[in-house]
């Protein structure tokens, strides 16, 4: 599907910037330039963040943090575009799940992430951090996957 002006707007950007992060250039249902700009860039993003982590991760443990069902549902928020509300939850998972990449790569073990996201710890609430991450809907406890991977690395991996 192309998404081109005065395609009618999806719900989460017709409720305008507090909703969607973006303008509140909506007028009359119809999307305005500006919003559709920040509906294709969040899109663009969801797809670079997409691949990012499957790069280091690998397509499914990626797919499962982001909080889609299937790898096909993730290509389809990519592909399509009238999913973004979820796209952007699923951009907020992935971006986190890079920077857990990014942590252990500080380190000098990026492979290790992949682990770690697996791994069950009383620092992640019992729970493993791709659970966590999949289920994330706010910032704070995306901060608190941040800060248990950094303590992880730390710990694992002390600097000279």
């Amino acid at each position: 599907m192309t998404i081109t002006p005065g395609m009618p707007v999806p719900p989460d950007l017709a409720a305008g910037p507090a909703a969607c992060g973006g303008p509140a250039d909506v007028t009359d249902g119809h999307a305005s330039a500006a919003a559709l700009d920040h509906a294709v860039a969040v899109l663009d993003e969801l797809g670079t963040a997409l691949e990012e982590t499957s790069e280091w991760l690998g397509e499914p443990l990626a797919t499962y943090v982001s909080g889609a069902a299937t790898q096909r549902e993730l290509r389809g928020w990519i592909e399509s575009g009238p999913e973004v509300a979820a796209s952007k939850e699923a951009l907020a998972r992935l971006q986190t799940a890079v920077e857990v990449v990014d942590i252990f790569a500080a380190v000098g073990e990026p492979t290790v992430a992949r682990a770690w996201l697996r791994e069950v710890s009383p620092t992640t609430l019992g729970r493993s951090p791709a659970q966590l991450l999949r289920h994330a809907r706010h910032e704070r406890l995306l901060h608190r996957i941040r800060d248990a991977a950094a303590r992880h690395a730390e710990d694992t991996h002390p600097r000279d």
